[in-house]
């Protein structure tokens, strides 16, 4: 995720999913930003965004209107909303960093807060990365593969795991990848639920 991205209408499609998701299943949200530097690239989409959540719209209409008066994106703000609506969310801002050590270390962390929960407490995991999901150790713009199977390793029965992914150049790209996360997951394809709206599509996986 980057901070030049907030309040833009596929960030609005990528809340309307998980809001809508967790005022049906009472789970909270640990949203695993990994955050990126701005690379003066997207985030001024502002279309009407069908089937969103009307809270949400409500929302970042609100929020696309303080930026054009000059306060800046922030991303820590979209905790408002979910106060709002009697949502928790817990969010890890730090940087997402580039070499694959220290990529390590930031998902081992986020797996040790995982861990320590109350009994009966179910989470959403929204992991937000730049540009999909790879196996590459110099770049961190993905999500590698193995963080994301640790990811899931961590999540207990009744927790559900959500994965941002935009467009790739590739034939039937929502199902395609949808083909992939299974496999990585070593889930069956019908356990990972496609929400695509433009080009950008949220996965969800129930443990």
């Amino acid at each position: 995720m980057r901070k030049e991205l907030y309040a833009d209408s596929r960030d609005e499609w990528k809340w309307s999913v998980v809001i809508r998701h967790v005022l049906q299943t009472g789970q909270s949200i640990e949203w695993i930003v990994m955050l990126r530097p701005n690379v003066g690239k997207h985030g001024n989409t502002k279309g009407v965004v069908p089937n969103a959540e009307p809270a949400v719209t409500t929302f970042f209409a609100q929020e696309r209107q303080h930026h054009a008066q000059g306060q800046p994106k922030n991303l820590s703000r979209v905790t408002n909303l979910c106060s709002q609506l009697g949502v928790r969310l817990a969010s890890r801002m730090s940087p997402y960093p580039i070499a694959m050590s220290t990529r390590s270390l930031y998902f081992d962390n986020a797996i040790a807060a995982l861990r320590v929960r109350q009994e009966g407490v179910h989470y959403l995991v929204l992991l937000d990365p730049d540009n999909g999901i790879g196996t590459t150790s110099i770049s961190g713009m993905q999500i590698h593969v193995s963080h994301l199977q640790q990811i899931w390793s961590a999540l207990r029965d009744g927790d559900t795991l959500a994965i941002v992914q935009f467009q790739q150049r590739i034939p039937n790209w929502t199902v395609s990848l949808q083909n992939r996360i299974a496999q990585v997951l070593g889930v069956a394809v019908p356990q990972v639920r496609s929400f695509p709206w433009d080009n950008l599509c949220l996965y969800l996986i129930d443990r």
